[in-house]
């Protein structure tokens, strides 16, 4: 058997230029974890000082001045049902240079930093950072190194019986079109979740309206958050809100309309924290006529 002949890279560099090859892509080698300063384009000048990586949640990004190399303790959770997207909050970062945008690096996996501030607390120092990933396999590496775990989602056990029913028998078209979704909690487990948040603009949008026949949403969308109460639901107790609905339809003529509605939930845990349990959404249907 012949011995196996192992090249060196410039001679498989000239083995490819013998081909004609003009360029050769070689692979950088993997960044220091850490903050890097970052920009959305190849750098134009001093690119031999720029690494080029790929996002976690898809894209690209050149990765230009490390900032620091300290992470501080951190905590991690998903932020979907289906455990494919999460969140990493570090609380407590040693200060640095927050100007422009900059990411996370960590053995390979790169995201932008979403959210940064002053750490919070009493007697609290440096700053809190969030940066959200995508992918089970990123977010592993992440609190491997990190050395914490990952608060995944799992179905709290709710159980809610969802109506929606008419304040009137009949609605004068053009004239407002109120229904009433009640929710009630059929179950035996306490339900907590959010009502309001994204009220302050002409309509709810906690809400959304389907009607049957078709009409599209000609409403204005615009959402400036607005303030929210934490509701408890208790065993065998009945949450209800009244919306109209002619803030996404107008109706055209006088007939009988299906509407089907769906309420965006956010399960919490008792401490109304931001690593939430659950995305549900309650979701009725009734039928409207509309009169001449």
């Amino acid at each position: 058997m012949r011995p196996v002949r192992v090249l060196s890279s410039a001679q498989i560099l000239a083995f490819f230029v013998s081909l004609g090859c003009s360029s050769v892509s070689v692979l950088a080698q993997q960044p220091e974890n850490g903050f890097y300063r970052i920009v959305w384009e190849t750098p134009k000048q001093d690119t031999d000082k720029s690494i080029e990586v790929s996002r976690s949640v898809g894209g690209k990004v050149w990765l230009t001045k490390l900032l620091s190399k300290e992470f501080g303790k951190a905590k991690i959770w998903s932020r979907s049902n289906a455990n494919d997207s999460f969140r990493v909050m570090l609380p407590s970062v040693p200060s640095f240079d927050t100007k422009g945008q900059f990411a996370m690096v960590i053995d390979g996996v790169c995201e932008v930093v979403s959210s940064h501030g002053r750490a919070r607390g009493e007697g609290a120092q440096g700053l809190e950072l969030i940066v959200d990933i995508r992918g089970q396999e990123h977010v592993k590496k992440i609190a491997k190194r990190l050395k914490t775990n990952v608060q995944l989602r799992k179905h709290p056990g709710h159980q809610l019986l969802v109506t929606l029913v008419n304040t009137k028998n009949e609605y004068q078209i053009g004239a407002p079109v109120e229904l009433e979704m009640r929710i009630q909690n059929v179950g035996k487990k306490t339900v907590r979740f959010m009502d309001g948040g994204q009220q302050r603009g002409p309509r709810n949008n906690q809400f959304s309206f389907v009607a049957e026949p078709a009409i599209p949403d000609t409403g204005d969308a615009l959402n400036f958050g607005g303030i929210a109460a934490f509701r408890n639901l208790e065993p065998g107790e009945t949450f209800s809100k009244k919306v109209d609905i002619t803030r996404w339809f107008k109706f055209p003529k006088a007939q009988s309309y299906e509407i089907t509605a769906l309420f965006e939930m956010e399960l919490h845990k008792e401490s109304f924290g931001a690593d939430y349990l659950w995305d549900e959404t309650a979701v009725g249907r009734c039928r409207v006529q509309i009169a001449d």
